[in-house]
């Protein structure tokens, strides 16, 4: 398992609009391969937005974040995306009750 951070710098938002923004491009992430969730963000003090992806493994996360996506990212929001990867060694569950 990975997760990936992917952050740029977003224009001034309400959050109404940061939701509507999110819910308007949820919908090309359902069912995604390899994609177990995502996470939206929008850090309030710097404007900076994006999502915490986890990924099944580093590779489904690589295939998603070619060059053609970051390419598309730059031209839509005018930066080029920040993109950090982490590896999960272990995942504490409260909802399911589990540590794996």
């Amino acid at each position: 398992m990975v997760v990936v951070q992917v952050l740029w710098p977003q224009p001034p938002q309400t959050p109404d609009q940061a939701r509507a923004i999110a819910e308007r491009s949820a919908p090309r992430f359902r069912g995604k391969p390899g994609l177990l969730s995502k996470h939206y963000l929008r850090e309030r003090e710097t404007g900076m937005g994006g999502g915490m992806y986890v990924w099944e493994s580093r590779v489904a996360a690589e295939a998603h974040y070619n060059a053609e996506w970051r390419a598309r990212m730059t031209a839509e929001n005018g930066h080029e995306p920040q993109v950090r990867y982490f590896d999960v060694p272990l995942v504490v569950d409260n909802t399911r009750e589990t540590v794996s």
